[in-house]
């Protein structure tokens, strides 16, 4: 089912929408097209996945492993499992569309 609604809430049908924030028993998830400014724990783990197409040039301060530039490509691995050094985090998609994920715990 959470697959199914992160495919929903990334989908070109809410293109138009502004922001979409999404909360579940795992954690917190931001739709990122364009820039977000989101706010974490200093050390949380923080992963970004590209969602119905690649999300071309991502950049991204206040990680441990800042992406300049970079290109996620769906199921790719570059975005999973990095942390937040600062207690907020910029992200910006020059196209395409990412989720971004603080998983709970």
């Amino acid at each position: 089912h959470e697959l199914a609604v992160a495919g929903l809430i990334c989908s070109t049908r809410w293109r138009q929408t502004e922001e979409i924030d999404w909360v579940s028993g795992r954690g917190r998830s931001y739709v990122v097209r364009g820039f977000r400014r989101l706010h974490g724990d200093v050390g949380a783990t923080f992963t970004l996945l590209a969602v119905g197409g690649a999300a071309t040039g991502i950049q991204t301060r206040g990680l441990k492993w800042d992406l300049d530039s970079g290109i996620l490509e769906p199921g790719s691995t570059l975005g999973v499992s990095n942390v937040l050094v600062a207690p907020v985090v910029e992200v910006r998609v020059e196209s395409g569309t990412a989720l971004a994920v603080f998983p709970s715990g």
